[in-house]
């Protein structure tokens, strides 16, 4: 479809979206675990679980911490660690195995 509507138009293979995904992931990744390490004090973790309307059971982990900013200010910031599907309902011994 994309060729028919704009030929000229380069697209990437597949295997390139991949290399690429994979590539920022790891920067992404990378650049996150030493933000946090540089974070003085405790970081608190939260577990959120939720079972959607098609009753698939998930638990999202999140850490927040407080980005210091250039001015020397601080931000609050919130990110998710880890997505996961669980294999059945999110009970506190399902919730345990997955992590």
């Amino acid at each position: 479809l994309q060729k028919e509507g704009r030929p000229k138009h380069y697209m990437p293979s597949k295997e390139t979206v991949a290399w690429d995904m994979k590539k920022l992931y790891t920067k992404t990744k990378e650049k996150l675990a030493e933000e946090l390490r540089a974070v003085d004090g405790e970081l608190p973790i939260a577990i959120n679980c939720w079972t959607s309307p098609n009753h698939h059971a998930f638990m999202s982990i999140i850490v927040t911490w407080l980005r210091k900013l250039e001015n020397g200010i601080g931000e609050l910031t919130t990110t998710i660690l880890d997505f996961i599907e669980l294999p059945c309902s999110h009970s506190a011994e399902n919730m345990a195995e997955a992590l």
